[in-house]
């Protein structure tokens, strides 16, 4: 429907390396009748411009349709040696041979006339082209889509050369170019005389045009102050006041996803919450930004859980009548997805075409740059199929766009829909942020967090988001139950053990909460912490469990097992690679891993606990370790595995490593060695690799240390 659409596609019939040496036979033409045929199965308007006028006109006179035909039917590859070659000796004889009509119908030419036709492409000839877009712009109905056909250095001396890609014109070329055209050889890019025809045509157009890109850019400004004063008097709220256990206890992050997006379209709307007669508070503050919020999808808006969104509002404007209401047939357990131009219009469904949504995403999120209006796009995609749009993620990225990608569900943990599902790359691009949340309350601090970010325009070098969620779900109250055992979040200074930190008490849940919101928008927190326990021994029985997403549940099994032996297995949950161990981290010096979540490579040496230094033979005997680290996520290894390396020491990564099977997820993660039962076994190694490093003390040091009685 984009009428005033016109796309170029400048044919010279040359790659980078030579000819383009084309299946004519199986094309049934050339790559532009191609080209053409493409665009007009998609909608477009195709416009092939073959010829010139000067062509055209002894196409008119008497057997000038012969060597039209003739013109037509030689295949490009000898059109292109013809103009290589630039002879019309050659030409003429080569013509000739192919028909006898035309070889007495070029006798009424001169040898100059010859090589003009041959020369005289559509792409060259101006007033054709003028032609052309002319009536491009009558049809508004549809985007057009013009070929013209050129020469390659069409007027140089390497023109249409096979490997003339990295050629450059000789000065003498440029000089006798600029005579050709009346110009100073010596100024190769003078103005046009402001007294001439085309210099007051040129003063005329920049006024005009200046005015306009003026008036633009002002309104571009203008928005911008608006909507940044707007946001600056929002108070943000940090969730979206949905609670995962009231509703759904053992739930998943695309839930959770799926909930947020409703909520923005349903606000988005005007419309209050069922059951009730007014806004919420809550809703009162997303209300004011909520309608800039819009869905997208490659045809799996359904199983990304964004048919709130599509039911009944999916953008399109084709005129098509809703034979499905008209005969009572819609199926009320799918969204109703019939297209329709209105103001309930909120998604954008695309067909199973991932580069085009991503475009799409690219584009609507540059509206805030270049318009003014800060939309915020969110595309849902099988996180799998990221990898079929990652040039045009890679684009969007590059001029700062600003959106959302949801890859749901991700990795391994998609395995009950096929091995094929199942992978997924850490893309680590500028201007994005991958986070991948495990409980549900990570997933809406962060996407409240993203919004606010957008909307206030403190989204600097972090402008896209790419959330990777799943559908495997975790019970919600493990969350904040884990996190009031922890040591920093008691009331009192009593000694913690594992038998009494539940009973121990606890400072209030919303302190506790923003604590950790914080952690988890700095890309990770502590949700199992043994520090400030009875028995616990760095260097001895302590290690670090990092955990991504769906393996979270897998951390906290195996931390419960590792207890029963004796071990304090304290788990991290990493919610952004990026943020904690990637190129933003790398910018701070990991500051949030090292200080904020007290990770180091530090060793601790001494006896162990009971026992006491009294002789100068047990101080040579001390042995000191670290607290050794393994990580266990669902993606490939380099998504984690510089955890140690950045610390300084031992690290076992457990990721996924061989091409998946089709299963259950339990099966999955065990058959790639990412299940509870590999992180115990992992530990247990990692402890044996790193216990007891070699303390040596040399006996100057210790010359003079008197030990007391």
């Amino acid at each position: 429907s984009l009428g005033r659409v016109i796309w170029i596609v400048e044919y010279n019939r040359q790659n980078l390396d030579g000819v383009r040496i084309s299946n004519e036979k199986a094309f049934n033409g050339t790559d532009a009748d191609r080209i053409a045929r493409i665009a007009y199965a998609n909608g477009w308007e195709p416009m092939l411009l073959e010829h010139g006028k000067f062509r055209e006109e002894l196409f008119a006179t008497e057997g000038g349709d012969e060597f039209k035909r003739i013109l037509e039917s030689i295949s490009e590859f000898e059109y292109q040696a013809l103009i290589g070659a630039n002879d019309a000796s050659l030409t003429r004889k080569a013509l000739s041979k192919k028909s006898g009509k035309l070889k007495e119908w070029l006798k009424s030419l001169d040898e100059s006339d010859i090589q003009r036709a041959l020369f005289n492409l559509g792409g060259h000839d101006m007033a054709t082209l003028v032609e052309a877009f002319q009536a491009a712009r009558k049809d508004t109905s549809r985007p057009t889509l013009v070929v013209p056909y050129t020469i390659k250095g069409h007027g140089l001396s390497f023109q249409a050369n096979s490997g003339n890609h990295s050629s450059l014109p000789e000065a003498e070329e440029l000089d006798k170019m600029a005579e050709a055209l009346g110009m100073d050889p010596s100024d190769y890019f003078q103005d046009f005389g402001e007294d001439t025809k085309a210099g007051k045509y040129l003063q005329k157009r920049r006024k005009t045009l200046l005015k306009g890109i003026d008036e633009v850019l002002s309104g571009v400004k203008t928005r911008k102050e608006k909507f940044k004063k707007e946001a600056a008097q929002i108070e943000w709220p940090v969730d979206f006041d949905i609670s995962a256990i009231k509703f759904n206890p053992h739930a998943h992050t695309q839930w959770m996803w799926g909930q947020v997006a409703a909520k923005l379209d349903r606000i988005g709307r005007g419309l209050t919450p069922e059951g009730q007669d007014k806004l919420t508070k809550n809703d009162e503050a997303w209300k004011n930004v909520a309608h800039f919020f819009l869905t997208m999808a490659p045809d799996v808006g359904t199983s990304t859980n964004t048919s709130p969104n599509m039911n009944g509002k999916l953008y399109g404007d084709i005129g098509q009548e809703d034979f499905e209401k008209l005969y009572d047939t819609k199926d009320k357990k799918a969204p109703d997805v019939v297209p329709q131009m209105a103001k309930t219009s909120g998604h954008i469904r695309f067909e199973i075409a991932e580069g085009n949504c991503m475009t799409a995403a690219g584009a609507i999120g540059k509206f805030k740059q270049n318009v003014g209006i800060p939309f915020y796009p969110a595309m849902t995609i099988y996180d799998f199929f990221i990898k079929r749009c990652h040039d045009q993620l890679y684009y969007n990225l590059y001029w700062k766009s600003s959106f959302a990608t949801l890859g749901t569900p991700s990795g391994v943990t998609l395995a009950p829909e096929g091995a094929q599902h199942s992978w997924k790359s850490d893309f680590q691009m500028p201007h994005c942020v991958t986070w991948e949340p495990a409980f549900t309350k990570e997933l809406e601090w962060i996407l409240a967090e993203t919004l606010r970010k957008h909307f206030t325009l403190d989204d600097n070098e972090k402008e896209s988001a790419l959330f990777r969620c799943v559908t495997k779900g975790l019970p919600q109250k493990e969350f904040l139950g884990r996190l009031k055992q922890q040591y920093r979040f008691k009331s009192s200074d009593e000694t913690l053990t594992l038998e009494n930190s539940n009973e121990a008490e606890s400072i209030s849940e919303d302190e506790i909460l923003e604590t950790v919101r914080k952690e988890v928008l700095l890309g990770g927190y502590p949700l199992i912490d043994y520090r400030g326990y009875k028995g616990y021994t760095p260097g001895d029985n302590v290690v670090h469990l990092f955990a991504m997403g769906a393996l979270v549940a897998e951390a906290i099994t195996a931390s419960d097992a590792l207890s029963e032996k004796g071990i304090f297995a304290n788990v991290f949950v990493v919610t952004s690679p990026d943020l904690l161990l990637g190129n933003y981290a790398y910018q701070d010096d990991y500051d949030h891993l090292t200080n904020g979540l007290g990770v180091s490579g530090d060793i601790y040496f001494g006896p162990r606990e009971g026992e006491e230094i009294d002789s100068p033979a047990q101080w040579y005997s001390l042995q000191g370790g670290r607290i050794p680290i393994v990580s266990v996520h669902d993606g490939e290894p380099g998504i984690l595995d510089n955890i140690g390396s950045i610390v300084g020491v031992k690290h076992r990564c457990l990721a996924v490593r061989k091409t998946s099977k089709s299963g259950t997820t339990e099966d999955i993660f065990r058959f790639q060695g990412i299940n509870s039962e590999a992180i115990v076994e992992a530990t247990e190694k990692v402890l044996k690799e790193t216990a007891h490093e070699n303390f040596k003390v040399q006996k100057t040091v210790l010359a003079n240390v008197k030990l007391e009685d």
